[in-house]
């Protein structure tokens, strides 16, 4: 009984993975697209007056991705840098 009850867990498991990975790579491929259809020049580009910059959008992906492979699934502490912050003092 136990043991079929962890075979079904591990079923479950590697099904949400793979479901996972596939919507991951679907992201990643849009992003990529969308960042590829941005002129360079236009990275600065913000839509409102107090948003972030489509460039520092891109940057804030990118490191969240990195920050959550070291955290979650490496299980590397990891302090999370206010990208925000840091923005908003660039900009002041």
């Amino acid at each position: 009984m136990l043991a079929s009850l962890l075979s079904q867990q591990d079923l479950i498991f590697k099904e949400m993975k793979e479901r996972l990975l596939s919507i991951l790579e679907k992201s990643r491929n849009y992003t990529l697209a969308v960042a590829d259809a941005m002129p360079e020049n236009a990275f600065n580009t913000r839509l409102l007056n107090d948003s972030w910059e489509f460039g520092d959008l891109l940057n804030h992906i990118a490191y969240g991705i990195r920050w959550w492979d070291s955290s979650v699934i490496k299980n590397i502490k990891t302090d999370w840098i206010d990208l925000q912050r840091q923005v908003i003092n660039r900009l002041s």
